[in-house]
């Protein structure tokens, strides 16, 4: 009797079908026997009736048949189900050989003490066909880089800037002083959004200025004090689209006018600004910084042709759900770089006059490309058997933490649902580290495919 009970319950055990809807798109239906899913049934009974107290009988020994008839059947299985449901549908992906992306929905067909049933619908990723990576990082040249004395002259010219002793003066402003402005920028009778000016500050025609054609020329001139009136056409390129290529009206008062004094570039400029002999020694930490810099931009510009070339040629069904994950990472980031400028999200999207939808449109493609390149890298990873141990990821966190004099700190350079919406989440903090490292570790490989 014993050997047919065993040969009957072989024929009982848990059924799974795989259909497909889409290509990246499948249902999985599962079928639980009596017997698999009775020991799940038994749990939830030992669960529900911890607290139960029924007299002759101690607690965590009561029979099922009164746990059964005090509790309720439907809370046992409901119980029950919570915990054999995820058992055996993650047993039936694990045999369907599937990669599941996103959250599965799913729902319970059909629930008894002789078992259950259950359907899911879930978004996969099939195969990733890669090209041959390894011909493509050896073939695709690296620029040389070099240092250019205009390069070094401008640097310099930079740090005697940054150490210049401003004197005030009642002259006329000209080119190279250092002036402090208030004012106002208007369209017809109003002002616009965010057209307010307020003790702005900065070197008269220095390059990192950033103004509208024509309105520095117009301080040329002012002496301190005295305020002036004037039109400017508004650039293609202006904020709020609206009023692209618009007359715009302007009104500023100098409050404060400067003269740079700058010291001169010698010997004892260059001691005083740290652990330099003298102006030689200056300008050879200069042209040195200034080297590791361009290679530096060089490697992630050839890390970003290697991975394009590699991506485009990458053959891939891409999960629906990936590409609006991507989508949403890229609205988050795009907000917080337009609001550390000042300007409500809200506020610019008016002015582009689109929505957040419209975003997500435009960007489609891009998406696609950004979830192909890291499916690419994901794949090189796992072809090649890299390996990012525990104790890299903890130095790298740490390393991480240490830019930060605040934890809140960090959440300005990540978006924040990497790291928790409510704050720093170690376990997110952990996963962002190990999945920069995944990178980091690719294209450290894919540059030495191109040095053999």
């Amino acid at each position: 009797m014993a050997i047919i009970r065993g040969v009957n319950l072989l024929l009982k055990i848990m059924k799974s079908e795989i259909k497909d809807i889409e290509k990246t798109k499948k249902e999985i239906s599962v079928d639980v026997s009596k017997e698999e899913f009775a020991p799940y049934i038994e749990q939830a009974a030992k669960k529900l009736s911890k607290n139960l107290q029924i007299p002759g009988f101690r607690p965590g020994h009561i029979p099922f048949g009164i746990i059964k008839e005090n509790i309720g059947i439907e809370n046992i299985l409901e119980e029950a189900v919570s915990k054999a449901s995820n058992d055996f549908f993650l047993k039936a992906v694990k045999e369907g050989n599937l990669t599941i992306v996103g959250t599965p929905q799913g729902r319970i067909e059909k629930l008894s003490e002789d078992g259950f049933s259950l359907s899911a619908q879930v978004e996969v990723l099939d195969e990733v066909i890669l090209p041959d990576y390894k011909k493509i990082a050896k073939e695709t040249p690296m620029k040389e880089v070099s240092v250019s004395e205009e390069e070094v002259k401008e640097t310099l010219q930079s740090l005697q800037k940054s150490r210049a002793k401003f004197k005030k003066v009642l002259r006329e402003a000209k080119k190279g002083d250092f002036v402090v402005i208030d004012g106002e920028i208007r369209f017809g009778n109003a002002k616009i959004e965010n057209g307010d000016i307020k003790d702005q500050s900065f070197i008269l025609f220095d390059e990192k200025n950033k103004f509208i054609p024509g309105f520095e020329e117009q301080i040329l001139g002012m002496r301190e004090g005295e305020e002036k009136s004037f039109s400017l056409m508004a650039p293609s390129n202006f904020w709020k689209k609206e009023l692209q290529g618009k007359p715009l009206d302007i009104k500023i008062k100098l409050k404060e006018l400067f003269e740079l004094e700058l010291p001169e570039i010698n010997d004892e400029f260059a001691k005083n600004l740290g652990n330099f002999q003298n102006k030689d020694d200056l300008e050879k930490s200069i042209r040195e910084g200034i080297k590791i810099e361009k290679e530096d931009e060089e490697k992630q510009k050839w890390r970003m042709k290697v991975l394009e070339k590699i991506s485009e040629n990458t053959i891939v069904d891409i999960p629906r759900v990936l590409i609006d994950r991507e989508k949403d990472v890229m609205i988050e980031d795009f907000k917080q770089n337009v609001e550390r400028t000042g300007i409500p999200f809200n506020q610019y999207l008016e002015g582009l006059g689109k929505t957040v939808d419209d975003l997500k449109k435009d960007w489609e493609e891009d998406a696609k490309k950004r979830v192909k390149m890291m499916l690419a890298i994901n794949e090189i990873f796992q072809k090649e058997n890299i390996k990012v141990e525990e104790k890299e990821i903890e130095e790298k966190t740490n390393e991480f933490l240490k830019r930060y004099q605040k934890i809140e700190d960090v959440g300005k350079d990540i978006q924040s649902q990497e790291l928790g919406e409510e704050g720093l989440d170690p376990e997110k903090l952990k996963m962002y580290i190990e999945d920069n490292l995944r990178v980091e570790k690719v294209f450290e490989l894919l540059e030495k495919f191109n040095l053999n």
